[in-house]
């Protein structure tokens, strides 16, 4: 009696694992064109992302407004105001994906370039947050640029 209660329980066991298993494959595998565009995160298809701190606007612009992954792109970051001890790293947003720095090559007046590549997601929406870190008049401040990677103009 007991052995049969075991072996009721391992295939229990084993139909839910395979059930989740497959729900999860399931919705990974949806396609997420059908996701509305989510106006939170930076469009860059035509123009720069404007964001603004302490009275500073602060504008970043991509070459590849599709953000691949995976991919070196040129970028370049403007700030209305000189700011000092500028940096910039990239973090994901919705997962743990590391801090990536960004190095920064600084250009007359307040323009600032350089090159930047993260890493791909398996569930095909990733966002990523470039956080732009400097200060101005002795105080410390930050902005974040959310970006969606692989952008297809969702």
């Amino acid at each position: 009696m007991q052995f049969r209660f075991v072996i009721i329980f391992i295939k229990a066991v084993i139909v839910t694992a395979i059930s989740s298993l497959l729900l999860s494959c399931e919705q990974q595998g949806q396609s997420d064109y059908s996701l509305p565009l989510d106006l939170s995160l930076c469009q860059f298809q035509g123009h720069d992302c404007q964001r603004e701190v302490a009275g500073i606007e602060v504008n970043l612009d991509l070459s590849r407004p599709d953000a691949p992954s995976e991919t070196a792109f040129d970028f370049s970051l403007s700030t209305s105001k000189r700011v000092d001890n500028v940096t910039m790293r990239l973090e994901g947003r919705d997962m743990y994906m590391g801090k990536i720095p960004v190095r920064l090559s600084a250009h007359e007046g307040q323009q600032f370039s350089g090159k930047m590549i993260y890493g791909h997601c398996s569930s095909g929406y990733m966002v990523w947050n470039v956080i732009v870190n400097f200060e101005y008049q002795g105080q410390s401040r930050s902005i974040i640029f959310p970006i969606l990677a692989d952008n297809q103009s969702r």
